[in-house]
């Protein structure tokens, strides 16, 4: 049976709505043939305008410069600047690949437990490799994404890790990335110190153990004054399940989860509501001590001056919140100004740095 050229049809949609032209394609069992018909290229760049559709495209577009200026300036603190090579420990769906390749890191491995986060090859939600396969103007030499859980690593994993060192003839990795998975680890104090076993054992020495989190002392001080156990925005929801009144440093839970309806690809629409922990910076700077890990204190986002407030970050502690680096005035929005509900959400995050002794 001859097929019938539904693409015209379908394109007429995105004049409505991008979201619902690929909701009505997945919904309708013809998305792999709308593909087809209008080419690769074309709809990369319907699921790209659908990504500017997200309710919060312009805080993300602020975390994607901070990680920029932070991954590039902790690499010009190296006291080499060739053949510089990157851990990442929870890799997600490789959406830093650009970020590594201005900061000129030739070499990167990175991993993830998340199957669908390495392998998946659907355009509108790619995992790492798919976008490795379609990254143009590379600086890399080379570059590994495999899946594997950095809390239980296997030996696959690890052999993994060790023959890339090896056959690029390093020593090690000069910087250790973990982009906003360390909420995930303070779960229980052995969780923590084996993420800190792996930083250590593949860091080298001078190198960078860098990374962005949720701060748990914010995400406490929320509940300090309310009374619900429920913490609900237009655009973030959080549920504590840790008592007022923190009984220990590990454990502390709480559900987050992000709501952004128009982006498939979005973190939390792929799994759901994330579990995760409160992160204690004081503790990990003590835990991490044993492991040779000291702070840096992060002189990497410039004084600015507006009017007659003088604003500035901190540079006394190895972490600036988000919120501060925001209230620099140093990005600029690419679409739109960031509203006052994407600040309130983004005030959540954290930067944190360490090096290796």
């Amino acid at each position: 049976m001859e097929q019938k050229d539904i693409s015209e049809e379908f394109v007429q949609l995105t004049k409505l709505s991008i979201t619902n032209l690929l909701q009505c394609l997945e919904q309708s069992g013809v998305k792999k043939q709308f593909i087809e018909d209008i080419g690769s290229e074309k709809y990369n760049s319907i699921v790209k305008d659908m990504r500017n559709e997200s309710t919060i495209i312009s805080m993300r577009d602020f975390h994607n410069w901070v990680k920029l200026v932070f991954i590039s300036n902790i690499v010009k603190l190296l006291p080499y600047k060739s053949k510089i090579s990157l851990l990442d420990i929870a890799v997600g769906r490789g959406g830093d690949l650009a970020k590594w390749n201005k900061s000129n890191i030739s070499y990167v491995f990175g991993f993830d437990k998340n199957e669908k986060s390495i392998n998946n090859d659907d355009p509108e939600n790619p995992g790492a490799n798919e976008r490795l396969s379609s990254f143009n103007g590379s600086r890399f030499k080379d570059i590994q994404f495999m899946v594997g859980d950095a809390l239980k690593p296997s030996k696959q994993l690890l052999n993994s890790i060790e023959t890339f060192i090896s056959k690029n003839k390093m020593y090690g990795f000069n910087v250790v990335s973990c982009q906003f998975a360390m909420h995930y680890f303070f779960r229980s104090e052995t969780e923590l110190r084996i993420i800190l076993t792996i930083v250590s054992r593949y860091l080298t020495k001078g190198g960078f153990f860098i990374g962005t989190t949720t701060n748990g002392e914010t995400i406490k001080n929320i509940f300090k004054n309310i009374k619900e156990k429920v913490y609900s925005t237009d655009l973030f929801r959080i549920q504590r399940n840790f008592p007022k009144t923190l009984k220990n440093v590990y454990g502390n839970e709480y559900n987050f989860t992000i709501f952004d309806t128009k982006d498939k690809a979005n973190y939390f629409n792929t799994i759901g509501v994330s579990t995760e922990y409160l992160v204690n910076f004081k503790v990990l700077e003590e835990v991490a001590a044993e492991y040779n890990l000291v702070p840096v204190k992060l002189n990497l986002f410039e004084e600015y001056n507006q009017g007659k407030d003088k604003l500035f970050v901190e540079q006394k502690k190895n972490t600036i919140q988000f919120g501060d680096i925001l209230k620099l005035g140093k990005w600029k929005p690419k679409t739109k100004e960031i509203s006052k509900e994407e600040k309130e959400l983004n005030n959540l995050y954290t930067t944190f740095a360490f090096t290796k002794i």
